[in-house]
Parts: C-alpha cells; sequence; structure tokens
C-alpha cells in the first residue's frame, strides 16, 4: 500500500506535519523522500508518531472481563491499578479468557508484572502485589509479627534446592513470522540474560547455559524482550517455601493470603532490621503468605447446612469429626501458589465441564 502527501515550502527551514493512514494490520511503516528536480533541500530528522490513544493495561484487564462473543460483562471490575501505556500491538491467539489475563498479568506484556484476584461478590482486581496486598510492617498500625518460641511452632524449615547447573545464563524468545520492506521474513526476537556470577563449570570455564523458547504471540520485539526478560527470571527464582503453626488461632484473622507478615526464629527465619518485639530484640524475615489452613477443634466452631431457598439447618456435633483442638497454620513463600487447579483431581476448568457433561439441560 502506497499514501502519499505533498508538502510545498518556502526557503528556510521548517517542521512540517503529514497527517496519514495506514490500513489495519500494517506491520511495517516506511518514508521516502522524492524532491522536485533541481529543487535543493535535506531533511534533518524523520519522526513517526501513532495517532490512536494507546490503551493502559487496566483498560485491557477490563476489556478481558468481557465475553468476546457478545461484549456483556462477565465479571465486574473491583480495585483496577495499572495507568501504564502498552506501546505495542498485543495479539491475543487461540487463548481463553483467563490463559489472556495470566499472559497480560505474568508474560511481560505489562511490566512490572500483575496480579489479581477474584472476590465472591463476582469484582476482580488487578494491580501489582504492593497494590493488592498488605505489607504488615513491624511498626505499622496492620503490624504482624509472629516470634519462635512462644508466638508460632515450625513445621517446615524454610527450603529450596539450588544447583548452578540449573542456573540459566541467556534466554531467547522466538516470536512470529513479519516480512521486511524488502520482502525477506524473519522473526520477531527477544533476549534476556543474567551474569554467571562467577560461577564455573566441570572443565573450569565461565558457566553459560541458553534456552530458546517459541511463542508466535510474540509479534513485537518490545514484547519479545519482556516476556523473555519474565520467562529467565521465573526459570532463575528461587522461592524459599516453609510453614508454620500459630500458637493463638485467634491471630489468624489479621492477615490474607498474599500478605507480607514477618516472623522470626533465631538461625532460621532471620533478617536484617532488628527490632524489639515482647521486650526482646529480634530481626524478623519478611514473608509472603502464601495459604492459610485451619484445623477446628468444635466449639466455638459449628457446621451449618444452608438450602438453595436461603434457609439454614445446623448439624449437630454428634454427627462431625472435629479434630482435637483448633489450630491455625500459614503457608509461606514468596511466590505465590497458582490456584487454578483442583487438588482433587485435575484442572479446575475440566472439572467444571466434566460436570455440565453429566449433568445434561444445565449451563
Amino acid at each position: 500500500t502506497l499514501v502519499t502527501d505533498a508538502v510545498v515550502g518556502g526557503a528556510g527551514s521548517g517542521t512540517f506535519t503529514l497527517d496519514l493512514t495506514v490500513p489495519d494490520g500494517t506491520d511495517t511503516v516506511g518514508m521516502a523522500l522524492v524532491g522536485e528536480n533541481q529543487a535543493a533541500y535535506s531533511v534533518s530528522g524523520v519522526d513517526l508518531h501513532r495517532r490512536e490513544t494507546p490503551s493502559t493495561t487496566g483498560d485491557v484487564f477490563r476489556a478481558l472481563l468481557n465475553d468476546p462473543d457478545t461484549g456483556l460483562p462477565l465479571m465486574a471490575p473491583g480495585r483496577v491499578y495499572g495507568t501504564d501505556i502498552i506501546q505495542f500491538d498485543w495479539t491475543v491467539r487461540n487463548l481463553g479468557l483467563r490463559a489472556a489475563l495470566d499472559r497480560l498479568c505474568r508474560a511481560g506484556v505489562a511490566l512490572p508484572l500483575r496480579e489479581w484476584r477474584v472476590h465472591p461478590d463476582n469484582t476482580v482486581d488487578f494491580g501489582t502485589a504492593e497494590e493488592l496486598y498488605t505489607d504488615h510492617a513491624p511498626g505499622t498500625p496492620e503490624s504482624f509479627v509472629v516470634a519462635f518460641p512462644g508466638d508460632m511452632t515450625i513445621l517446615d524449615e524454610p527450603s529450596v534446592e539450588e544447583m548452578e547447573e540449573d542456573l540459566l545464563t541467556e534466554l531467547t524468545v522466538v516470536g512470529a513470522e513479519k516480512t521486511g520492506p524488502s520482502g525477506v521474513p524473519f522473526h520477531i526476537t527477544g533476549v534476556a540474560t543474567d551474569p554467571a556470577d562467577g560461577a564455573l563449570d566441570f572443565y573450569g570455564r565461565p558457566y553459560s547455559r541458553r534456552r530458546t523458547v517459541t511463542d508466535t504471540t510474540a509479534d513485537h520485539p518490545v514484547y519479545a524482550t519482556a516476556l523473555a526478560r519474565h520467562l529467565l527470571d521465573v526459570a532463575n527464582a528461587r522461592n524459599p517455601t516453609s510453614a508454620i503453626a500459630l500458637a493463638d488461632w485467634r491471630t489468624l484473622g489479621d492477615f490474607t493470603s498474599g500478605d507480607w507478615i514477618y516472623p522470626w526464629a533465631k538461625d532460621v527465619m532471620e533478617g536484617t532490621e532488628p527490632i524489639t518485639h515482647k521486650g526482646r530484640t529480634i530481626a524478623p524475615a519478611r514473608r509472603r503468605t502464601q495459604q492459610r489452613r485451619w484445623e477446628l477443634g468444635g466449639s466455638p466452631f459449628r457446621l451449618v447446612l444452608r438450602r438453595a431457598d436461603g434457609t439454614t439447618q445446623d448439624i449437630p456435633d454428634r454427627l462431625v469429626i472435629w479434630s482435637s483442638s483448633t489450630t491455625a497454620a500459614v503457608d509461606l513463600g514468596d511466590v505465590l501458589v497458582d490456584v487454578d487447579t483442583d487438588e482433587q483431581g485435575g484442572p479446575a476448568g475440566i472439572q467444571f465441564l466434566r460436570k455440565q457433561a453429566s449433568d445434561p439441560g444445565t449451563r
């Protein structure tokens, strides 16, 4: 497609603006200058700018909450952050809305990485971890510090498996195939690197380990580079996990999964900033809560059956097997677990489709 416009100017220097429209789906825009015969002119620079207002990450998130066929809302936006601009076209191919949300949040489309969570009222929050969750740091009104012994019991000590042979020094993303102005095809690529930090291989040479990932949805160099950075960070992440049991289960309501709390156990979970806690000086570690687990020991708890019409029926204790005591445990780890799977056997989506297939007439 050839689009032309003419600029008529007199003597002297000046800046000229051409307002051109290119067809949808255009991959490459080139600029060619043709001057009149015998005309004396020079060009000091050319800048290309898009006229459309680019979408923010928040705009894209809200769009993904609507049915792609009908445009009707499937879920309502709750607390939505993200005023940063996505500087390239993001093409979604063969992805369901859940997969598209995951890619938007985690795969380098939006940086820094985002998270999203669903509430019982069918609203969805979107933003960075710091925007959505609370840091219960010492000294803040919502401070939550637990120390061993007394406040907690360590169930699983922090553990992490790390071998230098598992670390990557370079990751390349090979994206969509494009055609250059000369007609020669090429692939969009993005590269991210991490230094070996002095690590040596078996032969005493600087350690080097590369990986190539193919993803045809990466159709812009900025996206491909950001995706490579994200995949390399995930591949090299070391996520120390641990679990603690709280001595007083009633304190469990002060924080939620995803928040940061500050446990301390000498030589096991320690940070670098000393504080005074219950008359002693400690340096608690900053840990993110992955999930909370309860074991209920009966009173003051009760089991209630809620009928479809909204009425309730108490289940007597003689029909319930309660634990010997009420305890609360917290799983800790810097990387949140993926809750898209059903612990009883497979992805939640497959379980839902299986239920639909076994119950004809429902949607």
